[in-house]
């Protein structure tokens, strides 16, 4: 029976080279060129002849048409397309691919009061020389002096010696400034029962939004945003406070044809899974500073006519969503509406959204008939999370010449990674930390510890963690389970990750 070619009932069939050959020098042979085209012991036309090229190009040209259609039914099947055709085929779904996407942090700029700061001001990271852009224009603003015997609260800034802190902890300054004269840790300064962190030189402050002049997995650990490379007159220090939300690379074809098929077969909206989900793709890909993407989310939902255990009023839905930079007022206040409609556009009519006493977001969102429609929601409590290791580790799994200091940044990430998938609501225990050690993802960059790719390979040749301690307090000393409440979100971040050190032994 002969082979169908083209569009068949199994699929598309392409025509081989050899079959378009063959066809060929049969049509030429019986046709207009009959024996006077030569032939070859095998019945084909010598390959030297006018006649065999003449073959060759008719192959060539037939050829292309041939692989030309196949690409073209491709295009329409999921499992096959790739780059533009992949993303008209997602289109017809409202399916986007992600595109590529810039690491951005808040970053402080210390120096004299009134010193205005143009756009586009760059500062690197300590080690790498990652460059980051300022995104908008900004002005160092005075900052209070330093007052003695004063109650602070965290987030209050003052100005002492010439250099300007941050409370770190809530207290009561001591009567005098000795603490600040010669700091033994610029991080953690005790002062009577406040303890506070150097941001910078100068009497004056402004935070400023910064963005990776490169997109992709850029990152900026806290604290390593510090080099001033285009410098302003009274513009004296920068620095990052927090690590910067890390960007991306462009989608991939396997990544979106993946979500393609979990958005497609999610559930519809109004389910407390349908309603997380879509909170969670709220902003994801982002390339802009304003519109963050949605870290973690938790819906809370109560069916009975009674207030719940939870504290939910009846026939209500309570969404808790955690997102990076909330300390930027213009990015809260873009991102806050980003959530609030996606919340509208997925809870069912007639369930009442409603928001935690501690920390509620209210928003306004138009309905399709042009009415006001009040939504509500909560932001997680947040709590820092200290932790503090030892790793043992088997040298013969590391390239020669691998420094305890290598081991200690991959240790470092596979924590840091761990830490960023925490739900909210989610308790830490140290038995789950070693874990993360020993099973991975872990990447580094340089001298940086990266929030690694599910695909990165665990940290090699981990034979021991001992100990490895944690705990909401710097130097921590115990293995005590880290007991998260129903609405908080756990923080790790590499500033308060110790690998105290990693000891090569024989396993």
């Amino acid at each position: 029976m002969p082979i169908a070619y083209g569009i068949t009932e199994v699929g598309f069939v392409g025509k081989p080279a050899s079959v378009i050959k063959a066809e060929t020098e049969e049509f030429l042979k019986s046709g207009p060129l009959g024996a006077s085209a030569g032939t070859e012991p095998d019945g084909s036309i010598p390959a030297a002849s006018v006649a065999g090229q003449l073959v060759a190009l008719v192959v060539d040209v037939a050829s292309s048409l041939w692989e030309l259609q196949q690409a073209a039914d491709a295009a329409r099947d999921p499992g096959q397309a790739g780059g533009a055709a992949q993303n008209v085929l997602c289109s017809l779904t409202g399916i986007l691919r992600h595109p590529s996407a810039f690491s951005g942090t808040t970053a402080t700029c210390t120096g004299t009061p009134a010193t205005v700061l143009p756009i586009g001001r760059v500062a690197t990271v300590e080690g790498t020389g990652t460059r980051f852009r300022s995104l908008a224009a900004a002005t160092i603003v005075a900052v209070d002096a330093w007052v003695l015997l004063t109650a602070y609260i965290v987030g209050d800034r003052i100005t002492v010696g010439g250099k300007v802190y941050v409370c770190k902890t809530a207290g009561t300054t001591a009567a005098t400034a000795a603490a600040f004269t010669a700091p033994l840790d610029v991080t953690d300064i005790t002062d009577g029962s406040a303890h506070w962190t150097l941001i910078g030189t100068g009497t004056g402050a402004v935070d400023v939004e910064f963005a990776a002049e490169e997109s992709g997995p850029v990152t900026a650990l806290a604290r390593t945003l510090s080099s001033i490379a285009t410098p302003v007159g009274g513009w004296s220090s920068v620095i990052n406070l927090a690590d910067a939300s890390v960007g991306a690379d462009q989608e991939t074809d396997s990544a979106l044809r993946l979500r393609r098929e979990e958005e497609l077969f999610a559930p519809g909206t109004g389910t407390a899974d349908a309603i997380r989900a879509a909170i969670l793709a709220v902003n994801q890909g982002s390339t802009d500073p304003l519109h963050k993407p949605v870290i973690s989310c938790r819906v809370l939902h109560n069916d009975t006519d009674v207030v719940d255990g939870n504290g939910l009023e009846p026939h209500s839905v309570e969404v808790l969503a955690h997102y990076a930079n909330n300390e930027n007022s213009s990015a809260s206040a873009t991102t806050e509406q980003d959530i609030a409609d996606a919340i509208f556009a997925n809870v069912a009519a007639g369930i009442r959204t409603v928001a935690h006493s501690t920390s509620p977001v209210v928003a306004t969102v138009v309905d399709s008939e042009g009415n006001a429609q009040q939504v509500r929601w909560s932001k997680p409590s947040q709590r820092q999370v200290y932790i503090v290791c030892t790793v043992y580790y088997d040298a013969s799994k590391w390239p020669a010449g691998t420094t305890a200091a290598t081991v200690k940044l991959y240790v470092a990430s596979a924590l840091l990674t761990y830490g960023a998938s925490l739900p909210i609501g989610q308790s830490l225990r140290s038995t789950e930390l070693i874990n993360a050690i020993f099973s991975g993802p872990a990447a580094i960059s340089g001298t940086e510890a990266l929030i690694a790719l599910a695909t990165s390979p665990p940290v090699p040749g981990v034979l021991d963690v001992a100990p490895c301690y944690l705990g909401t307090a710097p130097a921590p000393a115990t293995t005590v389970t880290i007991v998260a409440d129903l609405r908080e979100h756990l923080l790790v971040e590499s500033a308060r990750i110790t690998v105290t050190d990693a000891i090569a032994t024989t396993p």
